[in-house]
Parts: C-alpha cells; structure tokens; sequence
C-alpha cells in the first residue's frame, strides 16, 4: 500500500485478523500513531499501535485488512475534492517504479503562493517493489517558465541519507528541463530525491504551475514512472516580463534565452503591466542587474534605453540604474528597450545572466514587487570560412586597400605599375 501521493490519506494502518476478533498489528512510518482499528471502523478501540519502517512485513499469514483516514474537511459545493488510495499486489522480484513531485515554499506566510516566493521543488524516485533491483535510472523533470531556477543549489539524497552534488549542466534554460542519471540503483523501497531552488516570476502570476518528472531505466517490464504536481499562485498587482534576442545571429523573436559568443549584439525587452485588477502604481522604479560581461550599447547623441508606453507616450533614460515609469493605472503598461554587447572576457560555458526587479508605490504608499530573469549561454563560436580573393590595382591604391582590409598583402608583383594582390576575408 502506498500513501506518499497526492490527494492521499492522512493516516492509515495495516491489520491482521485473528480468531478473537480484530487486532492492530502495524501502522506505517508516514501514518500517525493516534488512530487505531478495530471491527470495521478507525478509532475508539484500545489498542496500541506502533511504526515500523517502509517495507516490512505486515501480515505473513491468514486475513489482512488495510484501513484509510483522512482529516475532517469542510466541502464546498463549488469546488471539487479528491481523495485517493493506492493498493497493489505483485509477486517478488517485480520492480514496481514511482515518482513523486513536491514542493516547499520557504517564503509565505500565508500558505498561499506568491511572486518572488522561493520553493524547493523535489522530484523523488522510488522503486516499491518486492525484491526487486531498478537499474539505470535517468530523471527528467520539467520545471515551468514561471519559475525561476538556480542550477547551483541541484542536489541528490540518497537513500542512505547522503547528498551529492548536481552538475550544473543537467539543467537546460532552453527547455526548463533537468536531466540526471541516477548515481545508484534502487532496490525495493529505496529512494532517491533530486531537489533545486527556485523563484515564482511574474509570468505565474494567478496561474497554476506543473512541475512534472519522468524516471526510466532498465530492461524489467515496469521501467517508467511519471508524476506532477499543481503549484497555484496568487495573482500579482504588477507584473515584469524580461525577454532577449540575439541581434548578431539575426534573430527576430526576443525569447527567455538564447545562445551568445563573445561581442555579440543583444536586444532587450521589458514589459511591465499594472494588472486591471489591481490600483494606480503613482510611481515604479526598475533596478535591472547587467551581468559583469555584458555592457551596454550607446550610440553618439542618443540615450540607449526607450521606454513606450501603452497611452503613446515615450521617455528614454541614460543609465539602467535610474529608471523611475511615470504614474499607470490599471490595465496599462511599458515596454522599455535597450542593447548590450557580449565582452571579450565571455567564454564558452559561460551563463551570462539579466535580472530586473520593480517595486511601485500605491496611493496609501504601500509597495509592491515582481521581478523576471533571462539567461545566456556562450557558446564555442562558428567555424570560420576564409574566402580568397586576387585583385589587380593601381600602386596607389595599395595604402588605401591596406587600411580598408586590415591584411596582410602578399605575392605582389610590379608589372607596369600594377599590382597583384591577395585579399583574405573572413566570413563568419
């Protein structure tokens, strides 16, 4: 019997029959030990019951019964409640996979969920069978884009209660997902859990969130296992979405991220939205953290930052750090563009990151935040194509072609003032 899932009982307990009635033989490590049975109903009876660890043999022989509690609840007739238990019986040597998705907001305070909450999300690996061994195991969990993910913190436990590290490379911002071969089979009842630390973002606002895995391994004849679960957040009065393109490699779709080399161009573009729902914002201002190896694009007599906004007014800025928007109500927005240039000091497998965080002012002077993150991957650079080029030209244009091609010219001959020469251009 497996409880450890979603809409699952709160306590529950195994018993074996016996010839004077009925007696409490065993209850599991995540039931409680305050309910008993007896007959055919939980609690009343005096009886005794106590914890043993997962896997242990409840009933070896003659009549067995498993009994199921939940919590008292309140219902409501305009919502739908699910309650769910999970029985199954198979022979030994069986290997019988499970995945389990959860999470902890380390942030509310409310039990509620919020933007810019940070959760842990655990993705769990379980193998439930009877003695059985599942081998090569690979998990693949898909995190939503609605939050935002910090690679560092992956970690695996063990079952043995011991942690390793997660290479930070498991994880994808491309396609939010990670991918981790697990470090040790699982054996019957055995667990291993990979876990990471992240942020609700804007994009969640009143939204509900799936982070979901896949567990797969082995050649026996149940290798898969699949779970998700529901993260709802509450809906946020502003909300920022920050977005990149990369404009050396001619993109066109600004996107959560994208691919760089060092001196690459790159467009941003922010959009900020006072919910309709929500107050005025009397004023906002915008602290967006350029990555050390990004700089920003100025052109000679123009500002580089240029805020649009929804009412056909425009206002541009000098520096990302003193960006303040203008009084919005609500159901308006901003779209703030600028560029900013790869650095040399930028290498392959850097993760380049831009962050932004708001935080307005509402008439009775409270504030409110959002904040969104786009990240950058620098990649190894193209293979270069060199193109060789003869030309004739007059002597005196040699200085001119020198400085315009910034080569070397080589193989040059001086037949009646004329010159050949070897052109190298390097295309990309």
């Amino acid at each position: 019997m497996q409880d450890k899932i979603a809409d699952g009982p709160d306590h529950y307990q195994g018993i074996r029959y016996q010839t004077a009635g009925a007696q409490m033989d065993t209850q599991s490590k995540y039931g409680m030990a305050d309910y008993t049975y007896y007959g055919s109903s939980l609690g009343g009876a005096d009886l005794s019951p106590f914890t043993v660890d997962e896997g242990s043999l409840i009933a070896g022989a003659g009549d067995s019964a498993l009994g199921a509690m939940w919590e008292p609840q309140t219902l409501d007739a305009t919502k739908v409640y699910h309650y769910r238990n999970d029985a199954g019986f198979f022979n030994e040597g069986v290997v019988v996979p499970e995945a389990v998705v959860s999470y902890t907001n380390n942030t509310t305070t409310d039990k509620k969920n919020h933007v810019l909450d940070e959760l842990t999300l655990n993705f769990a690996t379980h193998n439930i069978g009877f003695k059985s061994v599942w081998d090569n195991i690979t998990m693949t969990a898909t995190i939503p884009a609605g939050l935002t993910v910090d690679p560092k913190t992956m970690k695996a436990k063990l079952n043995d209660g011991s942690e390793v590290n997660v290479d930070v490379k498991s994880y994808n911002a491309s396609t939010h997902k990670i991918t981790y071969k697990l470090p040790k089979d699982l054996a019957d009842n055995e667990w291993t859990t990979v876990s990471v630390d992240t942020k609700i973002n804007s994009k969640a606002s009143n939204k509900t969130l799936q982070p979901s895995m896949v567990s797969q391994g082995g050649k026996v004849l149940y290798n898969k296992a699949s779970a998700q679960t529901d993260i709802p957040v509450e809906l946020a009065p502003t909300v920022i979405d920050k977005t990149v393109r990369n404009e050396s490699e001619k993109e066109t779709e600004y996107q959560d991220t994208t691919q760089v080399h060092a001196r690459d161009v790159l467009g941003f573009k922010l959009k900020f939205t006072v919910d309709e729902k929500s107050s005025t914002m009397k004023t906002t201002a915008l602290l967006d953290e350029m990555d050390k190896k990004l700089e920003l694009v100025k052109e000679t007599g123009k500002k580089p930052i240029k805020v649009d906004y929804s009412d056909g007014t425009t206002e541009e800025f000098d520096s990302l750090g003193s960006m303040t928007l203008k009084q919005m109500e609500p159901g308006d927005s901003a779209t703030i563009t600028y560029k900013a240039k790869v650095m040399d000091t930028a290498i392959e497998g850097d993760i380049l990151s831009n962050k932004v965080t708001t935080l307005s002012e509402l008439p009775d002077t409270s504030t409110t935040a959002s904040e969104s993150e786009v990240s950058m991957e620098t990649v190894k650079p193209k293979d270069s194509k060199v193109h060789f080029e003869y030309m004739t030209v007059q002597l005196e244009k040699l200085l001119m072609i020198q400085s315009l091609f910034r080569v070397k010219l080589v193989n040059t001959f001086q037949p009646e003032q004329l010159l050949k020469v070897i052109l190298m251009e390097v295309r990309m």
